[in-house]
């Protein structure tokens, strides 16, 4: 009887019941079904090796080293199957063969004596065969298979990246340890050097199937430090638990003893497991339970945040501060323009890894809508038309409508994410889902509250601009009056020449201030929604008397020119206002920098049925890629606290219920931007039309 060799083939055996349990209980597809094939198989062997060592003849050990044999040729078709499951490529034919060959040693092992004919003493008193022709065979045949199953994750680990690579990395290390220690039961047989490797070996078997069993139970999220530590304490403490007892039994034949003890330590083995299991993870595990941690209290604290600017920079970089991801970002619905826009990217140095837009057709939205859960980056990098580089995509639905989602990189050293990261992941996109609603609603309330208070400046202004129009119309009618009065009693030329002068001054200062009175009561007189007559000429001289003191406060030139017979166009004059109010707020920011501040408004016919305006300033100017994107709601080149990114939408908006377009050209930072506008001419409106029809239009707000 060796003590070891009882002690590694109850672990084994008892092993592998265990983890046959959790592959009925959690088992789901055909890994799961052969890796319980494979555990049976190693159970029969760990009970054909613990019946070796406990056989008192030759005629039991001849058996049992049957039914170990029979068994042990099986481990390694089933883990050749395994590899070709696992990798995700097709079985061959030659995997059939192997069975075939299996069956047949099996059948020779248990019924013949012809793999096993001849033992000797070994190892004190355990019988063991001698190797012959036919086992030597058996063993060659079982080598090859193994060597088959080995490429197969060769190659898995040449193709596969990430986290799949890793896992493939620690799976193979987990096959080819069970395979050296399993393999050393046959260095006694040819009298090989180190066959006192034989019982120790056996050993590694039992740590194979569970690192395998953990791996197919958890392969998508396979954390295989904690897989290791616990193994290994499962083993230490198990070891201690049934090799104490056998070691005192077989040390002073007193079993009766050493099998009440073994029941104290059986008794006591799962508390003393979950004690050491609880600290040595808290070692290992301590910089995720730091950023599990940090996640959850981002979980808890976001629904308070208001504004979905600031909401999505706080995901993105406590993203990477905590979970030490190379990257987190952000991707948020747009229904306006039906795509999931780019609105975050930390670090920024990424940025141009991502597309800035991605379409609700696009592969990876429907890919994330089929799946409606977390997303792995192994998923991803399977679908070569998805054009995400990431580790973990997390998605935030409310109900059943994708709001947003989150590409996580990979974290540090490339460790996994595990399943305890996916569960806190997972409350963070519920808690980022309820986030972005309550800003949306929030956003709402705001834009509501602005409109009315729009509303209620229009309403007086319109009424201000009429109350100071009075008195200026008296003031200007009264200095004509004196102005004739006094020139008719001044006879002294200089005195004439001063009186004149000085009327003069007043009376176009009157004019001056009446010109901007009248566009502040065209910007802000009530709306009827229906398109008139109307001149471009007017809507630019409106403008300019509306913002010239800006212009003249800021220093600015401005050039407005006319070419050609612009005819007549049909629209809602301050909503036109309102469009060359907003290019002018943009251009007046882009120029506060500039040493030659200047906007040009030209207007010129295209052909015989459209005119152009175009708007053009000496400003900091526009980068190529962002020309098409800057007419999306929300965005914006300004820091948040001077714009909200929806002056240019709306100009987009007013422009298209016109029938007209725009866009932007610029030749780059700092060489100036211009807006185009084109209209179509009305065609059909007379003079006539237009002077019955001159009415006053109020802007959309």
């Amino acid at each position: 009887m060796n003590i070891v060799i009882l002690i590694s083939g109850i672990f084994i055996s008892s092993t592998s019941i265990v983890l046959m349990a959790l592959l009925r209980i959690y088992g789901r597809n055909k890994l799961h079904t052969i890796w319980f094939m494979t555990n049976l198989v190693i159970f029969v062997w760990g009970l054909g090796c613990f019946f070796i060592g406990k056989s008192s003849s030759i005629e039991e050990a001849r058996f049992w080293w049957g039914v170990a044999v029979a068994a042990g040729v099986f481990i390694a078709p089933c883990f050749y199957q395994t590899t070709y499951i696992f990798a995700g490529v097709k079985q061959p034919k030659r995997l059939i063969i192997s069975y075939l060959q299996a069956s047949l040693f099996a059948i020779l092992a248990l019924f013949t004596e012809v793999t096993l004919n001849k033992y000797r003493i070994l190892f004190g008193n355990v019988y063991y065969p001698t190797g012959n022709l036919m086992f030597f065979l058996m063993i060659i045949c079982w080598v090859i298979v193994i060597f088959l199953g080995t490429k197969v994750l060769f190659d898995l680990l040449k193709r596969s990246t990430g986290k799949q690579h890793l896992q493939t990395w620690y799976l193979l290390i987990a096959f080819l340890s069970g395979f050296v220690g399993g393999g050393a039961t046959l260095l006694p047989a040819f009298d090989l050097p180190y066959s006192f490797v034989y019982p120790f070996g056996n050993f590694g078997v039992a740590i194979y199937a569970i690192i395998g069993t953990y791996a197919v139970l958890r392969y998508q999220l396979l954390d295989l430090n904690v897989a290791f530590t616990r193994a290994g304490i499962f083993g230490v403490v198990y070891a201690l638990v049934l090799g104490v007892p056998f070691w005192l039994g077989y040390k002073y034949n007193k079993w009766q003893y050493s099998t009440w003890f073994m029941l104290v330590l059986a008794t006591s083995g799962p508390f003393i497991y979950s004690y050491l299991r609880r600290h040595a993870e808290n070692i290992i595990l301590r910089d995720q339970r730091r950023y599990q941690k940090a996640l959850r209290e981002l979980a808890e604290t976001m629904t308070h945040i208001r504004s979905l600017d600031a909401l999505i920079q706080i995901i993105t970089t406590t993203m990477v501060n905590a979970v030490k991801v190379n990257f987190a970002a952000m991707y948020v619905k747009e229904e306006e323009s039906n795509s999931y826009v780019l609105k975050s990217c930390n670090p920024q140095s990424v940025q141009d890894k991502f597309p800035e837009n991605l379409a609700f057709d696009s592969s990876v939205v429907k890919f994330i809508l089929a799946e409606q859960r977390l997303i792995t980056c192994d998923e991803i990098k399977n679908k070569p038309e998805i054009p995400l580089e990431c580790g973990l995509v997390i998605p935030c639905f409310m109900e059943n409508d994708l709001l947003a989602f989150i590409a996580l990189g990979t974290k540090p050293n490339s460790q996994m994410f595990t399943t305890d990261d996916i569960l806190v992941f997972e409350t963070v996109s519920y808690s980022a889902s309820i986030a972005i609603e309550n800003c949306r609603f929030w956003r709402e309330i705001e834009d509501k509250q602005r409109k009315a208070r729009l509303q209620e400046m229009d309403t007086y202004s319109y009424s201000l601009a009429h109350e100071i129009d009075n008195p200026v119309h008296i003031i200007l009618n009264e200095t004509t009056l004196i102005k004739d009065y006094l020139l008719k009693n001044i006879t002294n030329p200089q005195e004439y020449k001063e009186a004149e002068s000085a009327c003069g001054f007043t009376i176009e200062a009157a004019r001056r201030v009446a010109g901007m009175v009248k566009a502040i009561r065209d910007f802000g007189s009530p709306v009827t929604g229906k398109a008139l007559a109307l001149k471009i000429e007017d809507v630019v001289e409106s403008f300019f008397k509306l913002y010239y003191p800006q212009f003249k406060d800021k220093a600015i030139v401005f050039e407005k020119i006319f070419f050609g017979d612009l005819g007549f166009i049909r629209g809602i004059k301050p909503e036109l206002m309102q469009v060359l109010v907003i290019l002018a707020n943009n251009s007046i920011h882009a120029m506060r920098e500039s040493e030659i501040k200047k906007i040009t408004l030209k207007v010129e016919p295209v052909n015989h049925d459209r005119i152009r305006i175009v708007f053009s300033d000496t400003g900091y100017g526009i980068k190529k890629e962002n020309l098409e994107i800057i007419f999306l709601p929300f965005t914006t080149t300004k820091a948040s606290s001077e714009g909200t990114g929806m002056g240019l939408y709306n100009a987009k908006k007013i422009i298209e219920r016109h029938n007209g377009k725009i866009f932007a050209q610029s030749e780059g930072k700092g060489q100036g931007a211009c807006f185009v506008i084109e209209l179509p001419k009305a065609l059909d409106v007379t003079e006539d039309e237009f002077l019955k029809e001159g009415q006053k239009e109020k802007r959309l707000i």
